[in-house]
């Protein structure tokens, strides 16, 4: 089965992949909200939340996948707004 590592520009310096192709399924891990895509902080949850979806957005369209094909998602447990 092959596998498929996708770093975006924007997190290359982090220490994970964004997303991971192995076979039909797309795996996405790391994405959080804090700034917006011109750099400025976004400080209340409905914010970061938004730009959560907009990243992953981002992600899934880099591994050739649309929000509609997502069947999973998990917020783990204790999440709190980041600042």
């Amino acid at each position: 089965m092959s596998k498929k590592v996708d770093r975006l520009d924007r997190i290359k310096h982090l220490p994970f992949s964004s997303a991971v192709a192995v076979g039909d399924f797309i795996y996405t891990s790391g994405h959080a909200g804090t700034r917006d895509n011109e750099g400025n902080e976004l400080t209340t949850i409905e914010e970061q939340t938004k730009q959560v979806m907009e990243n992953l957005k981002t992600t899934l369209a880099a591994a050739g996948a649309e929000m509609k094909d997502v069947v999973k998602a998990s917020v783990p447990d204790g999440c709190q707004q980041l600042r």
